[in-house]
């Protein structure tokens, strides 16, 4: 995979904050928190994971489970066939406001 170029968007020079993150994880992956817009150009595939939580009791949220006891998820993916060394993964994990529950997110764009 492309390493991911910063110089394209943000100067590390005048952000400094940024430029000692960036420089700490050289290898290691990195999370950037905050609420925001993304948008992805050129996207050729994907993955989805949406894990339900039962929210019936207050402040004790567990994920629903299917009659073998196993975390119930649904999935769905697309175009995977076509993904190469050229495309850039995106990978999005969040939690989701309907149905509440957890979301997995993989991107893959050659943009």
């Amino acid at each position: 995979m492309p390493r991911f170029s910063w110089n394209k968007y943000v100067s590390l020079e005048s952000e400094t904050r940024l430029r000692e993150i960036v420089e700490r994880s050289e290898n290691i992956a990195v999370q950037i928190q905050g609420f925001g817009k993304l948008s992805f150009k050129e996207v050729i595939a994907g993955k989805i994971e949406v894990s339900p939580c039962d929210m019936s009791v207050k402040g004790n949220y567990t994920f629903f489970k299917d009659r073998q006891g196993k975390t119930l998820s649904f999935r769905k993916e697309w175009n995977m066939d076509i993904v190469d060394n050229d495309c850039y993964e995106y990978n999005i994990d969040s939690n989701i406001a309907f149905p509440y529950g957890h979301c997995d997110l993989k991107l893959y764009a050659k943009g």
